[in-house]
């Protein structure tokens, strides 16, 4: 679904999309790259162009119209991810199943030594994810002092421990919600939260937009 947004403030336009990207019943392909940032425009240059131009015949309701927005975007789509790929290495954590697989922060290069060492870390939190995570238990799985290990992970991953594990959650927490399978009360009891109230605040402040609506 495509629409647009202008500001009334200056001559800028926004184009948004909603969209389902998979490859064949994976819906997770996405999952691992962080895609919240700014590239630099001369990276999609030529692709946000040609997408712009379907946008517009799509609003017109153009032949073809639709065929040709879903194959500029999904053009515009892999030169991001090609971007990001070429400029970090995406971390495959413990194969990426469907219980560890989390949105990390693209990792640099020169990093990547490190997440050796943090791995226990990972898996600690992935197999604890249904209680309430203390930093002092993560950084007593790789034998370090919490004040030294919250340095070395943040250097490591460019994110806090703190901020890994919310994304950890809200992750699992979006999977579970869009299962149907479970209420909000018990999602937050499946993720270690005090009670409902606790969960439904720190979703709400993760994807601007509580749980209840979310679907």
């Amino acid at each position: 679904m495509l629409y647009t947004a202008y500001s009334d403030k200056c001559n800028c336009k926004f184009i948004y999309i909603h969209f389902d990207f998979r490859i064949g019943n994976n819906s997770k392909i996405l999952d691992d790259f962080n895609l919240a940032g700014v590239i630099p425009s001369e990276v999609v240059r030529k692709e946000a162009a040609i997408f712009s131009e379907a946008c517009t015949k799509f609003e017109k309701s153009s032949s073809m119209s639709s065929i040709s927005l879903k194959g500029s975007f999904t053009l515009l789509l892999a030169s991001i991810l090609s971007y990001y790929s070429d400029e970090y290495h995406l971390i495959d954590n413990y194969k990426c199943n469907s219980f560890t697989c989390v949105r990390l922060n693209s990792i640099k290069r020169k990093d990547i030594a490190k997440l050796t060492i943090l791995q226990p870390v990972f898996q600690y939190a992935a197999n604890n994810i249904h209680k309430q995570i203390k930093i002092d238990d993560l950084s007593a799985s790789v034998n370090m002092s919490e004040k030294y290990f919250i340095s070395y992970f943040k250097s490591a991953l460019g994110i806090t421990p703190g901020n890994y594990i919310t994304q950890l959650k809200m992750n699992k927490a979006r999977d579970y919600l869009y299962q149907k399978r479970y209420s909000i009360k018990e999602i937050a009891n499946l993720l270690g939260y005090s009670d409902q109230y606790t969960f439904s605040k720190a979703f709400k402040k993760y994807f601007n937009v509580p749980p209840s609506k979310f679907i």
